[in-house]
């Protein structure tokens, strides 16, 4: 029996992030509200990480139009600056990849054309300044991603950058419209869930909830795009609120 060879990865190119999102610019901003905000929040990312060994975090809205994208690119320039802290950026949501735009970054191919290629190769990562994450943007955007995303290849990439990364962020997809994400709770440690405050019904995240298995769902991210507040919850207050 032949065993499929190792995911390696390869820096291709460092590139300069050109932000024109003033969302995302805020977020980015030292000094700012929600710059401070991310900080909190990463330390509690941190936190989390080392009491429940998780390296491979996935960032996923409970409806659409949360704020996912730029908190989570935010988080991980955060965590980048950090000394010594590797951090990748995965962008999973194939259907209509956007990363590359909102960093102002040329497009390129990206997960869903290595994961669709015939064969496998090292897989080429970017270096975003002046924050110095990686990023693996989603790449051309897939109408039926599923199938890319339960495959081996997925599973064998997150398990190799899990090992070759001290933090692996994964910018999901809504729950509310596709079953994307819930196709990825097997190979992610767990989620945080992003709401964006007085946008969505408590019934719609409810209903969104329950597509991911409950023991995934590692914490609730409040945000509001000014202040992003961490509401950490275990298992028995998640229990009596769904």
């Amino acid at each position: 029996m032949t065993l499929p060879a190792r995911v390696t990865f390869v820096e291709v190119t460092t590139v300069s992030a050109r932000i024109a999102d003033p969302g995302l610019a805020s977020l980015l901003s030292p000094g700012s509200a929600a710059f401070e905000s991310i900080r909190v929040l990463r330390t509690k990312v941190k936190a989390f990480g080392e009491q429940r060994f998780v390296h491979c975090l996935g960032l996923v809205s409970a409806t659409g139009s949360e704020g996912t994208s730029a908190l989570v690119v935010g988080l991980a320039a955060a965590i980048a600056q950090e000394p010594e802290r590797r951090v990748l950026l995965v962008e999973a949501g194939l259907r209509a990849p956007a990363l590359e735009r909102r960093l102002g970054l040329a497009g390129e191919p990206g997960l869903a054309d290595w994961l669709s290629a015939p064969s496998e190769r090292p897989l080429p990562l970017r270096r975003v300044e002046p924050w110095g994450f990686f990023l693996l943007a989603g790449g051309t955007p897939t109408p039926q991603p599923i199938e890319l995303l339960a495959g081996d290849r997925l599973a064998r990439l997150l398990a190799a950058a899990s090992e070759s990364f001290d933090v692996v962020l994964l910018d999901c997809p809504s729950l509310e419209t596709v079953a994307d994400s819930a196709t990825l709770q097997d190979l992610v440690d767990g989620f945080l869930v992003v709401v964006r405050a007085r946008h969505a019904s408590r019934d719609a995240i409810r209903r969104s909830l329950s597509f991911l298995k409950r023991e995934r769902i590692l914490g609730v991210v409040l945000n509001d795009q000014t202040s992003i507040l961490s509401r950490w919850l275990d298992r028995r207050r998640l229990r009596a609120r769904t």
